[in-house]
């Protein structure tokens, strides 16, 4: 069996694609029509009876199962019933319920979908009043503390204790009291009722889901803000080590990117697109409370493993234990991010861990192994279709072959035929992890204690692999009376990764007649081979991370509603690198020349955080509001310092610095502080009416000190429109719609420390043995920040108790104030200073997520969810752009990474060479750089999204995820086709070879300069080599079957469940370089990968 990644190009990629699409749209609408078919019988509200003499409860039972209406009354009510008989055919609820209980003493009212019922007072009867105290608890039997309570009539409300305790007083006996809290099913109870101990059980609407937000948690049902949100059950479902990959394709308006497949890779991440010009772009990253921090000072390795623009290589949420992750959560708009003011422009991304549950011990064991490859193959030139094109380019170039032109044709093997791509990157690379955690604790103190290893491998020949291994623990604990209560939570993980001196990508490109790399005495063969790529293999990379994480939260209830909280958190990363360049790895016949390296890196990060805080709520019948009010103290520091060795005489010296008879130093060394003052309050009229407004004054030592300190702030509102009598009635089928709007300003600082001064490094050379400074940033006091206004409109709907959510959003982000360098004269010695430019980038954009429960039965169950996102981006203004040196790639109304290149216009049947448009309209094949690069491109995806299914049966569970883009990209070849050592993709074959030729590719050549080079050049530049790069990927697919509890019990096993899940198992797409996603034929795409795991609980 082929267990490749199936491509699926060209043509026929196109066919499929609509093939694909048509069947997406028929399946959607097939879910959308069974979920109305199979809930439009329970939410009818027209009602047919036909009883004689029942009793009250047989015709509640039917009332509720035609119309699905509770009913909430005491014993009291069916007393004072008696037998009753009714006769009607298909009338409203409100009709039936007057014919019901006309002439009895039983009152009735309608509030949403219950109806309450209670009996009539006499005229002469006093009402009873009594006080209703008791508490709530959740189905694990702890106490809830701030749970809404109130009485039907509106007339008194209050909110539970720390350990769920509650009292209403002097309240009448004949009225209802409702009991709400995020998470959890509304709960109704009569106020006669004799039991208080009030038990909510876990709401199974999406829309009751617990989201957490800055400081605090909410739902979608009453949140303002958007916020987007993956639990664990779907983290633990693939078969990943970096939380960024279990989110692509999951939440709309988060674009991920893997720019490399190479274990411990980086990623591209953006929330809603880009919105500075020139600086950080990626969001803020908070695990459970604490700042993350994601940048490493100096690092090795970006042209192995990826990184950004600060030089750090990698990503640094490789070193969390996903294992241990309860939800992920994504903040978009400014309701949700403003809070973090300077921090919070480009989203937040909100980690959050799994804590400890009261009960007994509980071992939980998770482990999985598999393979990861690459997928599928470029279709390359044979051993006689590259010495073609040799040949006939060397014949272009009127050119004799010789040994040394042509040694690749000559002096090669030509009945070799080495298929590259299989040695270099064709191996099977190993795929491990194993996790065991113990939780349990009782109602006042619960822990979780767990342990992690993950190892993954290479897909090149050696012994590489990259591997993670840690602790991690949570322990909560509140006292007797649940006032106080403490939270402590930390991680360590050790990662230790071998890995080649580079990425051997680039290199099947190689002749496929070139002859063995190594020699048979295991020497590096270089005859005729210009550069040997085992030599990579031979050069050790070797990476060592430690990384600390942890937090401790106290809070203590002074009063009902009053508490106060203080978070405390800390993280220590410490980074080491070796790259060893033995003697094994060089060219012997240039050992001489060519010296043996090592070079050390050792870096270290260190942050911690400090936020007091203080939390009011109150209810006041209809009305309840909560007020937040804190502060932060940050700081970061940081230093690195990379150590270069050279001139070893033996490869057993070369991890001793000393030995070497030359050494080259750099170092760095950074501190960051951060201050801010913090408030929120949040105004909720009935669940109906909700307002919430945010403010914070942030100060960063990012900036001078009479630009350090600014303001942001934010209002969101909602309104519950399906709380409206109005709506409940006409549109019975919409069980919940609300609209919400929010706007809000928020900041951007991700700039390097200390750019508002003038700073020195130490020159490269000295005098008379002292080496002097020289000034390499012009200081600017009045740098400020870049602020980012963001609009957004909001629409939540569910149909048919819920079964169907849609919510839809509009949003508009304008980011001003750009930081960027402004060109100076050379008189000055510097090449230009930072300044705030008058600058404004536009994002805009549409976001829809579509859940359905297709089919919710006891033995069957499916579920799907859909996202959808499309944005543009442009600039809107800029001042004197014409007369700035920004004019030449930046356009006022074109996104701010338009591409301008030339516009390709085919291969000139006569001359053989590629031609382009000119500005007049002409073609050429030497286009001016000045006036003819005329066509914009924009690589901002046209639309993104995901669809997941969710499919249980009996014990079989089956979830798969298919990510979506429609995107334009580009192709990057690797040598010009026709060069000395260069294959091509087989698609160089329609070339030109004699005039009046219809061709797609140009003549071949194989001398730099000549006329055939000069236009390639302009070709690798132009419109020619963009293309279509979108593509539908199977992302994820997990297929499970869980063992008979019976059989389990018998050995003594709690909860078993058996797995097989997969990850980038399919791509159909049109693109035709090797990946749409990386868009790279030097760097590895992301990977196949395939396991299988085990979970057993004991």
């Amino acid at each position: 069996m082929n267990l490749n990644v199936l491509y699926i190009h060209g043509a026929s990629y196109r066919n499929a694609l609509r093939k694909i699409l048509l069947v997406m749209k028929i399946a959607i609408f097939l879910m959308m029509i069974s979920a109305i078919a199979i809930s439009a019988k329970s939410l009818a509200q027209r009602v047919t009876l036909d009883e004689k003499n029942a009793s009250l409860q047989r015709i509640l039972r039917e009332i509720r199962q035609q119309t699905g209406y509770d009913f909430v009354y005491g014993e009291d009510v069916v007393s004072a019933a008696g037998p009753v008989s009714i006769r009607v055919k298909n009338i409203g609820i409100e009709h039936t319920m007057q014919l019901l209980f006309d002439g009895r003493a039983i009152a009735y009212s309608i509030e949403d979908r219950t109806i309450l019922l209670t009996r009539k007072e006499r005229s002469t009867d006093r009402k009873k009043q009594i006080d209703f105290r008791g508490r709530v608890l959740n189905e694990r039997k702890e106490g809830l503390a701030g749970v809404t309570i109130k009485v039907s009539d509106g007339s008194k409300s209050t909110i539970s204790g720390a350990d769920g305790s509650f009292e209403l007083r002097s309240i009448d006996e004949n009225l209802s009291i409702s009991f709400s809290y995020i998470g959890y099913q509304t709960k109704n109870v009569p106020a006669n009722s004799l039991d208080r101990v009030i038990v909510l059980e876990t709401s199974n609407s999406k829309l009751d889901e617990v989201q957490i937000q800055a400081y605090g948690i909410t739902s979608q049902r009453l949140g303002t803000g958007d916020i987007g949100t993956l639990k664990s059950a779907a983290i633990e479902k693939q078969p990943v080590i970096n939380p960024l990959q279990a989110i692509q394709g999951r939440i709309a308006g988060v674009e991920i990117s893997q720019e490399t497949g190479m274990p411990g890779s980086a990623f591209k991440v953006q929330i809603r697109g880009q919105n500075s010009i020139a600086n950080g772009s990626d969001p803020l990253y908070v695990v459970d409370g604490v700042p993350y921090t994601m940048d490493l000072l100096i690092t090795q390795g970006q042209g192995l493993l990826g990184g950004n623009s600060q030089g750090t290589a990698g990503n640094a949420l490789n070193y969390l234990n996903i294992g241990e992750i309860e939800s992920i959560d994504v903040l978009k708009d400014a309701d949700a991010t403003s809070i973090y003011g300077s921090r919070g422009a480009n989203g937040v991304i909100l980690i959050t861990t799994k804590k400890g549950k009261a009960g007994p011990l509980t071992a939980r064991l998770n482990i999985s192994g598999g393979f990861s490859k690459v997928p599928g193959k470029l279709d390359l030139l044979n051993t006689q279709e590259y010495i073609q094109m040799r040949t006939e380019a060397l014949a272009n170039d009127n050119i004799t072959p010789d040994n040394s032109n042509a040694y690749d044709i000559l002096l090669y093997d030509k009945t070799r035929n080495t298929d590259w791509q299989e040695e270099i990157i064709g191996k099977d690379a190993s795929f491990s992890k194993a996790q065991l955690s113990l939780s349990g604790g009782n109602e006042t103190t619960q822990y979780t204690v767990g342990s992690f290893y993950s190892r993954q491998g290479t897909v090149f020949r050696g012994d590489f692999s990259d591997v993670n291994k840690g602790l991690n623990f949570n322990i909560g604990s509140h006292s007797a009376d649940s006032k106080f209560s403490m939270m402590l939570s930390g991680s360590y993980l050790i990662s230790a990764s071998k890995l080649p001196g580079g990425d051997l990508t680039r290199y099947i490109f190689l002749p496929p007649n070139a002859p063995d790399m190594v020699k048979p005495d295991n020497s590096l063969n270089y005859t005729n081979i210009p550069v040997n790529y085992v030599s990579f293999l031979r050069k050790s990379f070797a990476r060592a991370v430690n990384n600390l994480v942890g937090n401790v939260a106290l809070a203590y209830q002074v009063m009902p509603g009053l508490e106060i909280r203080t978070s405390m958190g800390y993280t220590n990363i410490s980074l080491n690198e070796t790259l060893l360049t033995p003697g094994t790895a060089i060219n012997q016949a240039l050992i001489a020349f060519i010296p043996r390296t090592a070079t050390f890196t050792d870096n270290k990060s260190s942050s911690w955080i400090i936020e007091p805080q203080i939390n009011y709520s109150r209810t006041y019948g209809a009305h309840k509001i909560a007020l937040l009010a804190g502060m932060s103290f940050q700081s970061n520091d940081a230093e690195g310092e990379i150590l270069n060795a050279y001139g070893f005489t033996s490869d057993n010296q070369l991890l001793n610095p000393q030995a070497a008879p030359n050494l080259e130093v750099r170092n760095q060394a950074n501190s960051y502080r951060y201050a801010a003052g913090f408030t929120r309050l949040n105004y909720n009229y009935s669940d109906k009416f909700i307002l919430n407004l945010s403010a914070r004054r942030d100060g960063s030592s990012r900036f001078g000190a009479e630009r350090r300190f600014s303001n942001f702030a934010s209002v969101g509102s909602a309104y519950l429109f399906s709380q409206e009598k109005f709506i409940r009635d006409g549109l019975p089928w919409l069980s919940f719609g609300k609209l919400r709007a929010s706007y809000g300003i928020t900041g951007n600082d991700q700039i390097s420390d200390y750019r508002y001064m003038t700073l020195y490094s130490n020159y490269f050379s000295s005098y008379q043995g002292v080496r002097g400074l020289t000034p390499d940033n012009l200081a600017n006091p009045e740098l400020a920040w870049e602020k980012t206004g963001k609009s957004e409109i909001g629409l939540d709907l569910g149909f048919f108790k819920d079964r169907i959510i849609l919510s839809a959003n509009y949003y508009r982000n304008r980011s001003s104030n750009q930081l960027l360098a402004y060109p100076l004269s050379s008189v000055t010695g510097f090449e230009s200073i930072d300044v705030n430019f008058g600058a404004k980038v536009e994002n805009r954009g549409l976001e829809f997520s579509l859940t359905t429960k297709n089919i919710s039965k006891e033995h069957f169950s499916w579920q799907t969810s859909l996202n959808l996102s499309s944005r543009r981006n442009r600039l809107v203004q800029f001042d004197e752009l014409a007369s700035s040196s920004y004019a030449s790639y930046l356009i006022i109304g074109q996104p701010v990474y338009i591409g301008k290149s030339y516009d390709y216009a085919g291969v000139n049947p006569a001359t053989g060479l590629y031609e382009f448009y000119t500005s007049d309209g002409s073609k050429s094949s030497t286009p001016s750089p000045t006036t003819d690069r005329t066509y914009l491109f924009d690589r901002t995806p046209d639309f993104s999204g995901g669809l997941t299914n969710s499919i249980t049966y009996h014990r079989f569970d089956l979830d798969f995820t298919f990510q979506f883009v429609k995107q334009q990209g580009s192709i990057t070849p690797f040598a010009i086709p026709g060069v000395l050592n260069g294959n091509q993709p087989s698609s160089v074959l329609d070339r030109w070879q004699k005039p009046g030729d219809p061709a797609t590719v140009q003549k071949f050549t194989t001398v730099f300069g000549s006329d055939a080079y000069n236009s390639y050049m302009i070709y690798q530049g132009s419109s020619g080599l963009l293309t279509d790069a979108s593509f539908i990927r199977l992302k994820n697919l997990s297929l499970g079957y869980s063992l008979p509890e019976k059989f389990l019990k018998k050995i003594g096993v709690g909860q078993t469940r058996l797995s097989l899940q997969g990850q980038n198992l399919l791509t159909i797409t049109g693109y035709k370089g090797r990946d749409p996603e990386n868009q790279s034929f030097t760097n590895l795409p992301p990977l196949f990968t395939m396991t299988a795991g085990l979970q057993v609980t004991f």
